[in-house]
């Protein structure tokens, strides 16, 4: 029994529609092994601080009151920021001290002197309805704050957090723009904003 040109075509179609899908998703040979390799499921302090180097940020070795690290840091346009580590366990290294090993970071700014009068729950609330991927609020003494979590716990690749960090610094400078942070220089007063006495809403991130 002959079979109907239209159907033979059809079927040859579909399957080299099939082959051709199968090879467009099929993974190069060795890439999930390379992709394994370089996956990062915990950062130690030195491990941000190198990402943050090689996108042009200088950063400064602190701890808060957990002993979990803390980095300070800032953007190109002197806005000043902190990085967060939560999550955090002490893990053993050979031939060196202990490390902390920690499985989620927050970027952090709290601007506390501001030269201006945008410093406004519309302006916050404006930034949060247009911005994704970090949010703005005001901190219990009433100044902006803008923060962003990384998840590292899950697995990512250090070119996914240097992306993730590199996203940051405009950002944040846009926003400190915004709210009428315009004295970078004021270092002291503006600030860094120090490493916090793990306040409770810190506390229940973990």
């Amino acid at each position: 029994m002959r079979s109907h040109p239209a159907f033979v075509r059809s079927t040859a179609l579909a399957a080299f529609l099939a082959a051709s899908l199968a090879g467009a998703f099929a993974a190069p040979a060795g890439a999930a092994e390379v992709e394994r390799g370089q996956m990062l499921t915990a950062v130690t302090a030195a491990d941000v601080a190198k990402a943050l180097s090689l996108e042009g940020y200088a950063a400064d070795r602190s701890a808060d009151n957990r002993d979990n690290p803390v980095l300070l840091s800032r953007t190109e346009e002197g806005v000043p920021f902190v990085v967060l580590f939560f999550d955090c366990e002490t893990a053993a290294a050979e031939d060196t001290e202990p490390v902390r090993l920690c499985g989620s970071l927050v970027l952090h700014a709290t601007f506390g002197g501001i030269v201006g009068t945008r410093r406004t729950v519309a302006t916050i609330n404006e930034w949060d309805r247009q911005t994704r991927f970090s949010r703005a609020f005001f901190d219990l003494a009433g100044h902006p704050v803008l923060e962003r979590d990384i998840m590292i716990a899950g697995g990512v690749s250090p070119a996914w957090l240097r992306a993730r960090l590199r996203e940051w610094g405009p950002g944040l400078d846009h926003y400190a723009q915004k709210i009428g942070y315009v004295d970078p220089d004021a270092a002291d007063d503006a600030g860094i904003p120090g490493v916090p006495d793990a306040p409770e809403e810190e506390e229940a991130r973990e």
